[in-house]
């Protein structure tokens, strides 16, 4: 892959990360505007929908990007350790070693 496609593809999947990550403040089983939750969870003394914005919803969507990412560079760490592009991780027995 050129480094043209290559930094085209960075930032596509950079723009949906953004897309996804304010997408997940929004979505729930009431969607709440986001611009007034952020507003309303900055106060003394929070409302209903800035306490679901700011001790619910920001942390999820926050634990999911970080989870996200030490997912995919575990995943990373593991390929290139072993020089196997489709290595899994039954292929040392950490899956194995999990259910211990």
């Amino acid at each position: 892959m050129n480094q043209v496609n290559e930094t085209k593809l960075i930032s596509l999947l950079s723009a949906a990360l953004v897309m996804l990550f304010f997408v997940s403040l929004w979505v729930g089983s009431n969607p709440i505007p986001l611009i007034q939750a952020a507003k309303e969870s900055l106060l003394d003394t929070p409302t209903m929908i800035g306490l679901i914005f700011s001790e619910i919803r920001l942390p999820r969507a926050i634990i999911a990007v970080i989870a996200g990412a030490t997912l995919g560079l575990c995943g990373a760490v593991m390929q290139g350790l072993l020089r196997n592009p489709p290595a899994s991780p039954g292929l040392i027995g950490s899956t194995s070693g999990s259910w211990l």
